[in-house]
């Protein structure tokens, strides 16, 4: 079967080159004589969609992920494929939706009437030897499996961008009505062919409407409360971010509450004269701010209201971190004229007119409540010189990573350092320090990815310090070079800027196998910005028991 799936890939390859040199000039050709062909081939390559999801399906069924010293599938998939994430996560639900066992319905309760007359329904619930349940059990998961080829066999016909929609809105069922989630499935796949793409999202949508009605309201009351969620979205041209809230009643409730208050003229203005419009004879300066924008300035204003209380209690864990050079602090007037912007821990991007609504405009405001971190890196070496903020606090490790490397040091990986855990270059359970020099951010994907035993199993790798430039980076199995990671925001991080300018070969943005060379010989180390700490790092005497709570390896 191998040879055959060979041979037809070479020949859709070939036809596709082929196809591609017949449109290399559109000068030549003309729409009435290739639009038929043109919608032809459109449907020949909807068949890739299900090729795709059973593709998918394979990459989790037989763990793909440890082809690329990964975990879980999508790893390979991005990797191999060059997917996007959001890519492999559809190819991966559109597979199992379609070749994995099905999630069955529970049978009806026919024990009695909904008076308690006939049965207690005791033997549903508790799943014991009725015939008369097995039989519905029996009969659920035939017709689940009907349903599952159903879809199958309409799958081929139907586009990519279809079965994406599809799928998409069946994830919105409730738990409780999971059950419905193939009917629903086989349904839409049958309707798909005669329905335009926005038509078919409402047909899906509404059915599934109607499954969490049947189930939600009287068998779980609070099957909502697992759909609550926060999507926070890319930064757009205008410089702000679409955040997306989806909440309880309750919590809506309150949410609204705590915002109303702030609906009143002049309020979180700064204006003496909260609560007048500006109108009549003791009005001032007319609030010409809109509801919305009013709610907005009463969000913000609970979220540092929450840290400033949070700042005294837990000193700075949720503190925003900006990394920058003597360079970027001399030029800021060029970076709030050139829109310039300053990487943070968060892996959002801010500038200067940012920093001054978060209280970071001066470097004297030690007395400030919005404990804000700024870490300074010598201008030849990117070395760590020295930390302010707006208060005391000392979690100098994490904010030296964020200038060190700006995200996830993985190689290709974007995650900021908000979702990175402390990993320990040297295991600690195997006498690895918690100290800088053995320290550097992983997220949680990548973390599980690396292989503390340093030996190649299962074709995991793990991370190491460049002994020339201190940077990190990864080694996998077999390779004669360390892999750094070169995506866009580790390629901007302070340190990095630092290595670019000092060095002859600059960094090459991407995913792949540069890295730094060695700089430049030092000549004066800047002056530090902020006063220096007494502290020293505690290092580890003695090997600790190892159930003792600490970071994750």
């Amino acid at each position: 079967m191998t040879g055959r799936i060979a041979q037809l890939v070479d020949t859709i390859g070939d036809a596709l080159a082929q196809l591609r040199d017949e449109f290399a000039d559109p000068s030549l050709l003309s729409l009435h004589d290739v639009a038929a062909e043109m919608e032809r081939l459109e449907e020949h390559l909807n068949a890739k969609a299900l090729i795709d999801a059973s593709f998918a399906y394979l990459c989790d069924r037989d763990n793909a992920g440890r082809l690329v010293g990964a975990v879980h599938p999508n790893a390979y998939l991005t990797t191999r494929l060059g997917l996007s994430a959001g890519e492999a996560y559809d190819r991966l639900a559109r597979g199992r939706d379609l070749f994995a066992p099905p999630v069955t319905p529970e049978p009806a309760d026919t024990g009695g009437d909904d008076d308690g007359s006939g049965g207690s329904g005791f033997e549903l619930e508790f799943g014991t030897d009725n015939e008369e349940t097995e039989q519905a059990r029996r009969e659920a998961e035939e017709q689940a499996r009907r349903s599952q080829e159903e879809a199958r066999t309409k799958a081929a016909g139907v586009s990519a961008e279809k079965q994406n929609i599809i799928r998409r809105e069946l994830d919105k069922l409730l738990a409780p009505a999971r059950g419905d989630r193939t009917r629903i499935h086989a349904q839409a796949m049958d309707e798909a062919a005669s329905r335009d793409v926005k038509d078919l999202r409402m047909f899906v949508r509404r059915n599934v409407d109607a499954a969490n009605r049947k189930h939600a309201p009287r068998n779980n009351p609070n099957a909502g409360f697992a759909n609550r969620a926060v999507h926070i979205g890319h930064r757009k041209a205008d410089g702000t971010h679409e955040i997306t809230i989806t909440a309880t009643a309750g919590d809506t409730a309150l949410f609204k509450a705590h915002l109303d208050k702030g609906l009143a003229p002049h309020t979180n203005t700064g204006d003496a004269q909260r609560g007048n419009d500006g109108t009549g004879e003791t009005g001032g300066v007319t609030d010409y701010r809109t509801p919305p924008q009013r709610h907005y300035d009463q969000f913000t204003t609970i979220l540092k209201a929450f840290e400033s209380g949070q700042q005294k209690l837990s000193g700075g864990a949720a503190s925003v971190v900006i990394a920058m050079t003597m360079d970027d602090l001399a030029d800021t007037d060029g970076y709030a004229a050139g829109g310039g912007l300053f990487a943070t821990n968060t892996g959002i991007d801010i500038d200067v007119i940012d920093m001054a609504r978060l209280g970071l405009g001066t470097l004297d405001t030690a007395d400030s409540d919005q404990a804000n971190f700024i870490l300074q890196l010598d201008s030849v070496t990117a070395v760590p010189l020295s930390m302010g903020k707006t208060r005391t606090a000392s979690i100098g490790q994490r904010i030296a990573m964020l200038a060190v490397q700006g995200v996830c040091s993985w190689t290709g990986c974007t995650k900021p350092l908000t979702e990175c855990e402390a990993h320990h270059i040297f295991a600690w359970i195997l006498g690895g320090l918690t100290t800088m020099d053995n320290l550097t951010g992983l997220c949680r994907q990548h973390h599980r990815c690396n292989n503390d035993n340093r030996d190649g199993t299962w074709g995991k790798g793990h991370m190491d310090y460049d002994p020339d430039t201190g940077q990190a980076g990864l080694v996998t199995p077999g390779a004669t070079h360390m892999q750094f990671n070169t995506t866009d925001p580790a390629h901007h991080c302070a340190a990095n800027r630092i290595r670019r300018r000092n060095t002859t070969t600059s960094i090459t943005t991407g995913s792949g196998t540069s890295g730094p060379t060695t700089p430049t010989p030092k000549t004066r180390p800047d002056p530090p910005l902020f006063p220096p700490n007494n502290t020293r790092p505690r290092t580890r005497k003695q090997p600790r028991p190892r159930a003792h709570t600490h970071a994750r390896e």
